[in-house]
């Protein structure tokens, strides 16, 4: 018996240990629970942490459906994933959720509809976006690019701003000083937005995905702006 409350004990504390940790990798918390199950912790215990790791994978779900639906200018899906969002008392992802936000402000509403029609909807602006990227990559002097980033299925600046530095280098912007143009272009455009339909600003400004603040903060210089991809390490 006392080996087994000795068990107990450790695996009660791996798992708010886990519980406490749970910003990470669910799974490690889903194993955790197993653990715990099997050594007979409190089912309380256990259904709590059962309920953080149904949270984040909740979250998850919400994010990546959000990032499709942004991409495809679905207004009624992201309408609907917002609302879900905001439910969810511990969505992580809250730079997505702004930007979502920005695409439902930026809706005229004389072609908001309130029916259940997502492509009707979808359709609002789709060639003002893509018009706005476009001239985006123009004034970055990256418009060679475009066809790649439309394969890539972004058609305008707020899935941009979503995109890390590989998914930049894997769309044709290779050299650093041109991604930084690029996500310092895409941040200001962003902010404009946000000032227009009095949002506040997210807690990094470029999205939950985007490239790291030494890329996106750094000040360009004359030496580094043209250096190669194969330097950035």
């Amino acid at each position: 018996k006392a080996l087994f409350d000795q068990q107990r004990d450790i695996a009660e504390r791996q798992l708010q240990s886990a519980v406490n940790s749970s910003a990470g990798d669910p799974n490690d918390l889903l194993r955790a629970i197993t653990r715990a199950i099997r050594a007979g912790v409190p089912e309380e215990e256990v259904r709590s942490a059962q309920r953080l790791v149904d949270t984040a994978r909740q979250s998850e779900r919400i994010a990546r459906n959000l990032q499709h639906a942004l991409s495809g200018n679905q207004i009624a899906i992201i309408r609907q994933l917002i609302a879900e969002a905001e439910t969810l008392q511990a969505f992580e992802h809250t730079d997505l959720l702004h930007s979502a936000r920005v695409a439902l402000a930026e809706v005229p509403p004389e072609t908001t509809s309130t029916g259940d029609d997502a492509s009707d909807e979808a359709t609002f602006s789709s060639s003002s976006r893509r018009a706005k990227l476009r001239g985006l990559l123009e004034r970055c002097g990256l418009v060679d690019c475009l066809p790649k980033f439309e394969q890539e299925n972004v058609h305008q600046v707020e899935t941009l701003t979503l995109l890390t530095e590989e998914d930049l280098v894997r769309m044709g912007v290779q050299k650093i000083g041109d991604r930084r143009r690029l996500v310092s272009a895409a941040q200001r455009e962003l902010q404009r937005a946000w000032q227009r339909h009095g949002l506040g600003a997210p807690h990094s400004v470029i999205g939950s995905r985007a490239a790291p603040p030494s890329v996106a903060n750094a000040s360009l210089t004359d030496s580094d702006e043209d250096a190669p991809v194969s330097s950035v390490e």
